[in-house]
């Protein structure tokens, strides 16, 4: 799919398209570019497949689009945000990450102003799939929308000033001070996003481990091997990094369940290990 797919890249700072020799050349940072799938050449491509095998039925062509925003580490010191969707009709795939596709990714933070402008093509999209559908072959597929993120993405999509009005009244919100980004997904399709809790639940977990090393003050050189040896048994990129502007040490997000197969023996006593380990 990827050979099939366009891709277009983006000078973030000069807000224009880059042709192949600029992304090869030192023009541009690769920091400042961001990466544009179209989700209408994805789904063109996509759909005859999934009919072929099962999935989607011209007989009931209503496609269940989810939409999903964050930000990660992915897999080094740069801080990415990423915005991919799948479809729910796929329902044995739900949480392979081959069946999540990435439509746009760029390095920095999620704020307002910017994402308005990166996700501007990726939003025309959504608005096109629900208003018009897409003819494909000799069957029109409508579509239905969804969106799932974390708290600061979501409160950032609806832009208010106080993310507890949510949890309040979340058919009326009077603290808006832009319009909103996923204006054409409306607030009922929001749904809970089992994978991106687990995640952070297990990250969380991590983090406490790595805190309980560095308390006892083995924080060092041969027990970032220990761990990076073991992550590397486990097919799992990780790194640590030291933040220039703190000092403090920081390390890869782990995305992989191969983390919860982590060996704590190599880090503390087999009785710890076990406990920790139940959590």
């Amino acid at each position: 799919m990827n050979q099939a797919i366009k891709t277009t890249y983006v000078d973030l700072n000069n807000c224009r398209i880059l042709n192949y020799s600029e992304i090869d050349s030192d023009i541009v940072k690769i920091s400042d570019i961001e990466i544009q799938r179209s989700a209408k050449d994805i789904l063109i491509y996509l759909i005859p497949q999934l009919e072929k095998k099962g999935i989607l039925h011209s007989s009931n062509p209503t496609i269940h689009l989810h939409v999903f925003g964050n930000r990660r580490n992915t897999g080094s010191k740069i801080k990415h945000v990423m915005v991919t969707f799948m479809i729910l009709n796929d329902i044995n795939n739900h949480h392979h990450a081959d069946h999540h596709y990435i439509t746009v990714l760029y390095s920095g933070t999620e704020k307002y102003d910017i994402l308005s402008f990166i996700l501007k093509p990726f939003l025309d999209d959504l608005r096109f799939l629900k208003n018009n559908g897409l003819d494909i072959i000799e069957t029109h597929w409508n579509f239905k929308l969804y969106f799932s993120t974390d708290w600061k993405f979501l409160a950032i999509n609806l832009e208010i000033n106080y993310m507890e009005n949510i949890a309040k009244d979340y058919k009326n919100f009077h603290s808006h001070t832009n319009l909103l980004i996923f204006d054409m997904i409306t607030i009922e399709n929001v749904i809970f996003n089992i994978l991106h809790a687990y995640l952070c639940i297990t990250d969380q977990l991590w983090s406490l481990i790595l805190a309980k090393v560095k308390k006892r003050r083995l924080f060092n050189n041969l027990v970032w091997k220990i761990i990076k040896d073991e992550m590397h048994r486990l097919n799992i990129s990780f790194n640590f990094w030291e933040i220039r502007e703190t000092r403090l040490w920081n390390s890869t997000p782990l995305c992989s369940n191969n983390k919860i197969k982590f060996n704590l023996g190599l880090l503390f006593q087999p009785s710890r290990a076990t406990l920790i380990q139940k959590l």
